[in-house]
């Protein structure tokens, strides 16, 4: 039995009402996600340097200091052979959800 591809458009009106909530959960979302950046902001400014902030003696916050280190794509592609860039290129299929502004639509 050989797989159908999934179709690329699919009806989906009876979802109209979660779509609704979900475009005014998103939207409520990213208002306090900017009120707890601006928070964060704030905070890690009276930090400054510090490692961690205390409240009433006890450690409330910590603001550590770490390194990462990554492979420079561009980089690697430009200086590596072609057979080993290929060699170690990982590819991933994914699926990205995006609503689509309802004047565009």
């Amino acid at each position: 039995m050989s797989e159908q591809p999934a179709p690329a458009t699919l009806a989906v009106d009876d979802l109209t009402a979660t779509l609704t909530a979900f475009r005014q959960l998103d939207a409520e979302a990213r208002r306090w996600a900017a009120a707890r950046d601006e928070l964060r902001r704030v905070i890690e400014a009276r930090l400054g340097e510090a490692e961690a902030g205390t409240v009433a003696g006890r450690v409330a916050v910590r603001f550590s200091t770490y390194t990462d280190r990554r492979v420079d794509a561009s980089r690697l592609r430009k200086l590596a052979p072609a057979a080993l860039v290929a060699e170690c290129t990982v590819e991933t299929v994914r699926r990205r959800f995006s609503l689509v502004d309802e004047a565009a639509a």
